[in-house]
């Protein structure tokens, strides 16, 4: 009997992890913010049922306790800061609770830490996690066919915030941007992994489809973070597999010169106006223009940042006070560059975002969570030699790039 109760326990527990993957599609008209709302409530109550499960699955066997490994132990250190600066910051209720256009706060971090723990206790097979990834690709077809659809103005499914870009079911195409980019990811490991050229297919298909509307979406940093990661992902295979591919490997890296010698070559004539304009080319363009208004207020609010970290370089203010240091730290000559009606809650950089909200210490604990990831993936390589390792480094450093830029 006891054995029974535990594998349901643990069907339970895998039927619920593959039920928080279909988050992004649900929506709603009824509530002020059409996807937020009901994707994080969604989220949160199915992650404190899940974790109730587990609860009751420990108790059966202590088997799926997560692995003790630094990547766990520096999860716990990061959120023990986050709820002591969160404590002393300037306003412990809104550092706690979010505010309802944002919907964060340490109790979505507590809940992305209970998540986590959750899914390094039950998915402890490689096969379990090729299954998520399978699925997590499929859950986003259909947003991206509403995103498709939004790009060429099919539908008013939802209302978008920038007509110029999409962001299909996520609310923002920014959000969307960094939910594509883990998504590309997957699909290239499953691509390089998978032993079934049915699902090898599946996952290249998904994963162009996804690569197309990454561009349609106009998130610049996560096009310089895919990029990046690729590079990475290119050169280290090319590097640690030299001997598989011999003389082959000049002939790859020319290929790769010539293609990239293709894409300059459009770029600058899509500059000089030779190829037809669009909107997702309009904005590369934007990266090469010095002191546009887009960059220029995204140095404006890392300089107001770093400022106001001045004054607590320790502990921070508190998650969710940058709107408070926006409007104390504020000069009127920011109007030159940021208009009157814009207001910014958002440092719309991650690490500065921690660095104010929780102090040094809040920032280095972040930090050290990628650390130990590259440390686990590193010892991964020299056990295995597996390029799984290689595929996640290239995401992990590909989403920091991604967090440069964005909130």
């Amino acid at each position: 009997k006891a054995m029974k109760w535990e594998r349901i326990l643990l069907m339970c527990i895998r039927v619920g992890i593959f039920l928080a993957a279909v988050t992004p599609l649900l929506f709603t008209n009824k509530t002020f913010f059409p996807t937020l709302a009901p994707q994080t409530v969604y989220f949160r109550v199915l992650t404190e049922f899940l974790f109730a499960l587990y609860l009751l699955l420990l108790l059966e066997s202590r088997a799926w306790l997560p692995r003790k490994s630094s990547l766990v132990i520096s999860l716990g250190v990061f959120l023990s800061v986050l709820t002591l600066t969160s404590l002393l910051g300037i306003h412990p209720g809104k550092s706690f609770w979010g505010t309802f256009h944002r919907m964060e706060g340490l109790i979505a971090f507590i809940h992305y830490g209970l998540f986590f723990i959750v899914l390094a206790g039950v998915l402890k097979r490689t096969n379990d996690w090729f299954y998520l990834f399978r699925f997590v690709l499929f859950v986003s077809v259909p947003i991206g066919i509403i995103g498709f659809l939004e790009h060429f103005s099919l539908t008013d499914f939802l209302t978008a915030q920038d007509s110029t870009r999409i962001d299909a079911t996520l609310g923002n195409p920014a959000l969307y941007g960094g939910y594509l980019l883990f998504l590309i990811f997957f699909g290239i490991l499953l691509t390089l992994k998978e032993q079934k050229s049915a699902w090898k297919v599946y996952a290249w298909v998904v994963t162009v489809f996804n690569g197309i509307l990454l561009l349609f979406s106009g998130t610049r940093s996560a096009w310089i973070a895919l990029a990046l990661g690729i590079g990475f992902l290119f050169f280290s295979l090319l590097l640690l597999f030299r001997e598989r591919f011999g003389k082959s490997s000049r002939s790859i890296l020319a290929g790769f010169a010539v293609f990239l010698a293709i894409v300059l070559v459009a770029l600058f004539a899509w500059q000089r106006q030779i190829l037809p304009q669009n909107t997702p080319w309009d904005r590369y363009l934007l990266l090469w223009q010095e002191g546009g208004p887009s960059e220029n207020s995204r140095l404006i609010l890392w300089s107001l940042a770093l400022q106001a970290w001045q004054n607590a370089p320790v502990f921070g203010y508190g998650l969710d006070s940058f709107a408070r240091l926006y409007d104390t730290y504020y000069e009127p000559s920011f109007l030159r560059e940021i208009p009157e009606f814009e207001f910014y809650d958002k440092a719309h950089n991650v690490f500065l975002e921690f660095l104010t909200a929780s102090g040094i210490i809040g920032l280095l604990a972040y930090l050290a969570i990628f650390a130990s990831a590259f440390r686990m993936l590193q010892k991964s390589w020299r056990e295995s030699h597996s390029t799984i390792s290689i595929v996640l480094a290239g995401l992990v450093l590909a989403y920091l790039a991604h967090n440069m830029f964005v909130f």
